[in-house]
């Protein structure tokens, strides 16, 4: 009986110990101004705007069709090793914003798109989510 829950707790002790046992830190990151973008899924918010995935490279994209209006992207990697908040504040020059997060390959992604509501925006309790999530490979 002894060896059987010494078995037991080592076994609980190993699977605690694993990467999917623990949670990613949460990424937070701020977007740069671009003048074009080319996506292979899109997250549309209506009104609000949008924020989209590329593939090749890695790239996330965010719009707001209000200059006043930060916008932001949450994604997680679905294997649980990595996930994040990109924020974007428009300009009247750049009304997307790029930020390329450089994943391992062969990797699924989802994201979804919201505004963000007070603060910094810098936790996800602070943005109103304005779409579900959408699914994209990582090539």
């Amino acid at each position: 009986m002894r060896t059987a829950v010494a078995t037991t707790a080592t076994l609980l002790v190993t699977a605690a110990l694993t990467p999917q046992a623990f949670a990613a830190t949460l990424e937070v990151n701020s977007a740069t101004g671009i003048g074009s973008h080319l996506c292979n899924v899109t997250a549309d918010g209506g009104p609000a705007g949008e924020a989209c995935f590329r593939k090749d490279g890695d790239y996330f994209y965010l719009f707001s069709y209000n200059p006043g209006d930060r916008v932001a992207v949450q994604w997680k990697l679905t294997d649980g090793s990595r996930q994040g908040l990109i924020r974007w504040n428009p300009t009247e020059r750049y009304r997307w914003g790029v930020k390329n997060k450089n994943f391992y390959e062969y990797k699924t992604v989802q994201f979804r798109f919201g505004v963000c509501q007070g603060g910094g925006c810098d936790t996800i309790g602070e943005v109103a989510w304005q779409t579900g999530w959408k699914t994209a490979s990582v090539d």
